[in-house]
């Protein structure tokens, strides 16, 4: 896991090496390192939130590659965008998080089927008493 960490660093200094003016972001305190990492993290290097960080060369030839790839425009942008965030994806996590929210789903139907329990109990519980509790002025009517 430390390994695809150290990776996922080097690529990000990559990017911002790309990108130099998230470096005068931060200096101007608008963003932190941590939070630039999470949203290149979650949101990829191709996002367009990206474009107003890109020094001129860069943009420009970015721009021309872009012209000559005609099939990636007829694929919308938010369908590419869940496309690249589902590819970085990591599946054990995810794994872990769902079985996170089985459990706490299990628990929680448990908590219910005790107090529905319980609830039921003193209900019949009372019900009985009652039926059991004989009148000390029993008389009836002739």
């Amino acid at each position: 896991m430390s390994g695809k960490k150290g990776r996922n660093v080097t690529l990000f200094k990559q990017f911002v090496k790309r990108h130099p003016k998230l470096i005068i972001e931060v200096r101007k305190g608008k963003m932190t390192w941590q939070q630039l990492y999470e949203e290149w993290y979650l949101l990829g290097e191709d996002d367009p939130s990206w474009e107003k960080y890109r020094s001129q060369s860069q943009s420009e030839t970015d721009k021309n590659t872009n012209s000559q790839t005609t099939e990636e425009n007829h694929v919308p942008d938010v369908i590419k965008q869940t496309m690249n965030y589902i590819k970085k994806m990591d599946m054990d996590q995810v794994q872990q998080f769902l079985g996170q929210i089985n459990d706490a789903l299990e628990n929680f139907q448990k908590f219910l089927e005790e107090n529905y329990k319980a609830n039921t109990h003193e209900t019949t519980g009372y019900r009985t008493k009652r039926r059991n509790f004989k009148n000390p002025f029993s008389f009836r009517k002739d």
